[in-house]
């Protein structure tokens, strides 16, 4: 399967303002991963910016999930997209720093549009400058 293109589609789909056609994408991409509680951040995050809140809540809930059964899988950044969906500032931030601590997912952060409102933080050019990434 092409699951990561089919991934990627949706975020496509997701830049370009068609969010029905993204949460068909992110939808199968689920589907794909053959797992209950994988594949929850487009998911999450097209739910949240459709106004299904009580979806992207589950997804959220899904991932806490995962999290209780592989400790060591790194999932800040998933939440920090899925709250900033949700337009959860605070949350997004709180676990944007936490990836931030692991260096996980910088490049996505400081590129996606996703992520346009919170680089507009002033709480963003602090943490980039905190955790040494520059803050353009």
């Amino acid at each position: 399967h092409y699951r990561a293109a089919i991934e990627t589609k949706g975020w496509v789909y997701i830049e370009m303002g068609d969010n029905d056609k993204a949460l068909k994408c992110f939808q199968r991409f689920q589907e794909l991963t053959d797992h209950p509680l994988k594949g929850m951040v487009g998911l999450g995050y097209t739910y949240a910016i459709r106004g299904e809140i009580d979806k992207a809540q589950e997804c959220l809930e899904k991932l806490a999930q995962r999290e209780k059964l592989d400790p060591e899988i790194l999932l800040h950044m998933d939440y920090a997209v899925i709250y900033t969906g949700l337009n959860d500032f605070d949350k997004a931030f709180f676990h944007l720093e936490e990836g931030l601590k692991q260096k996980a997912g910088i490049f996505f952060v400081k590129t996606a549009n996703l992520f346009h409102e919170l680089r507009n933080d002033p709480r963003f050019d602090k943490l980039m400058t905190e955790y040494g990434y520059p803050a353009d």
